[in-house]
């Protein structure tokens, strides 16, 4: 189900102009896509972006820009503020909703690695995977069972059960976590420590 959004045209592109949007509670924003080849500059409400952005940052919207008309969009790029993580700036791809989509998608970890509960490391090495599908069949997540996951043991995209309509496109190799062995204490500390304790007194010569 798409997720409604109300948008603004905008001509302003001066500095104060923009500032004036983000000082309003408005975030300036770009529409690309077929239908739309030439960009159009708008704005959308903060309020109802970041609401978005909690729920499903990569859901399909249905943007209405005025006079253009409603149009399927996907959120293509954000530009957020390095200290406060504000959001800047965001580019908006228009879809057509028979054509299939690349998109990146979160992948979200479920159960308790065996592993884990013998006192391995969780590491997770890749938190989203590229898919292939339809916008009306783009899931608001992924999810990945590890609860088989061992000490010593790598779980990978192939291992991802991915909904009907929905390819994978990112290596099935690609490793999205595993289990490393605890840490033990270094056996050479020891060594060490007699090292740089005091030799000795060798006998006079």
């Amino acid at each position: 189900m798409s997720i409604q959004l109300k948008a603004e045209l905008r001509t302003g592109q001066t500095r104060s102009a923009i500032r004036g949007l983000r000082n309003g509670g408005r975030v300036p924003a770009s529409v690309y896509g077929k239908k739309i080849s030439s960009g159009e500059s708008i704005s959308v409400e903060e309020k109802e972006l970041n609401a978005i952005l909690r729920k499903s940052r990569h859901a399909v919207i249905d943007l209405a820009m005025g006079d253009k008309g409603t149009q399927p969009v996907i959120i293509n790029d954000i530009q957020r503020d390095k200290l406060s993580g504000k959001v800047l700036h965001v580019d908006f791809h228009q879809i057509s909703m028979d054509e299939p989509i690349h998109s990146s998608m979160p992948v979200e970890l479920v159960g308790t690695s065996a592993g884990v509960k013998e006192g391995g490391i969780l590491t997770v090495e890749s938190h989203e995977v590229e898919i292939r599908c339809l916008p009306k069949d783009l899931p608001a997540s992924l999810t990945l069972d590890i609860s088989g996951l061992g000490i010593g043991d790598t779980i990978h995209a192939s291992a991802i059960e991915l909904p009907a309509g929905v390819e994978l496109i990112s290596e099935p190799t690609l490793s999205i976590a595993s289990v490393l062995a605890p840490q033990k204490a270094d056996e050479s500390d020891a060594g060490e420590a007699a090292e740089e304790a005091p030799a000795a007194d060798e006998s006079a010569e």
